[in-house]
């Protein structure tokens, strides 16, 4: 395998192009280790760090790592699968002439009572808990269930749609991972509609009132589109994230290096005097003991004749 070559090319064209022939044959030699690639690799993206095209590729190499991870984040959760389905409420004339919904929305008061009964909390505890749907069974597993009953009653909606002079057509529906479930549970609230519609059906204390009819409009469907995750809008915003840190990181890397990293190999006759230095507490490393010499070596140059 020509590691050599894969490790050279970490490394910025214009270092390739002076140092890359000692660099192989340092790696032939030395035969490196895992410590050894771990001291490449970090001394690879030094350099491309401290140099001009480190920009682009820094952002390049950010961002396809940020979709990666997006990716690796969005197929990790679930689809989730909206079954719907449509009923008139007939023989609901508005009071007053107003309309049957008011301007924000609601549900008129007959509907909003037969919601409260029919989404009550032991109406969504027996659902839940019907061996024919059996939903929620992970959760089930870890949380009470009128937690779960409380999560549920987040994944339903009855909305209103329009509303005539003498009906109201509103939309029930459910959000599920299992689309089949999501439909079935869909039409176990039509029926549940319908009972308890029909204990309502007369006014109380007068049986010749006109009835309150419910009529399905739309039967639910087994929903073929999830409407969630949106896998590529998290993918594209992890690239973005992705090319947004990696442009940061090489801004404030340029705006706090204060000096630049050499990688210096030591003739094996001065390591003993190197490390017999730093043993000493002269030196906490090799790199102070470099320094301090460049240091001597400037102020000798520096110093007047004598």
């Amino acid at each position: 395998f020509p590691y050599t070559t894969l490790f050279r090319s970490l490394y910025p064209a214009a270092w390739r192009m002076r140092y890359g022939a000692e660099f192989d044959s340092l790696l032939d030699d030395a035969g490196p280790r895992w410590p050894d690639v771990a001291d490449v690799i970090r001394g690879a993206v030094t350099m491309q760090m401290t140099t001009w095209m480190s920009y682009w590729k820094m952002a390049l190499l950010a961002g396809f790592a940020g979709a990666i991870l997006a990716a690796a984040g969005a197929f990790s959760i679930p689809d989730r699968y909206v079954a719907s389905a449509a009923m008139e409420l007939e023989n609901h004339p508005p009071a007053d002439g107003a309309s049957p919904v008011d301007s924000a929305g609601k549900l008129p008061e007959t509907l909003q009572q037969l919601e409260l009964e029919v989404l009550g909390r032991d109406n969504l505890i027996a659902l839940i808990q019907s061996p024919r749907l059996n939903l929620y069974p992970k959760e089930r597993a870890r949380m009470p269930i009128e937690a779960i009953a409380e999560m549920a009653r987040e994944h339903l909606r009855v909305v209103p749609a329009s509303a005539g002079p003498d009906a109201l057509v509103f939309r029930i529906w459910f959000e599920y991972p299992d689309r089949f479930k999501a439909r079935l549970v869909v039409a176990e609230l039509i029926s549940m509609f319908r009972t308890n519609s029909l204990v309502r059906q007369r006014a109380a204390g007068d049986p010749n009132a006109p009835g309150l009819g419910l009529m399905l409009l739309e039967e639910p469907l087994v929903p073929e589109i999830p409407i969630a995750p949106k896998r590529l809008s998290m993918v594209l915003l992890g690239a973005l994230a992705g090319i947004t840190l990696g442009l940061l990181s090489v801004l404030i890397w340029r705006r706090t290096r204060k000096f630049a990293v050499l990688n210096i190999a030591l003739p094996e006759d001065i390591r003993p005097i190197v490390a017999s230095r730093i043993g000493a507490g002269q030196y906490r490393s090799a790199g102070d003991y470099i320094r301090d010499l460049i240091r001597a070596d400037e102020q000798r140059k520096a110093a007047p004749p004598a």
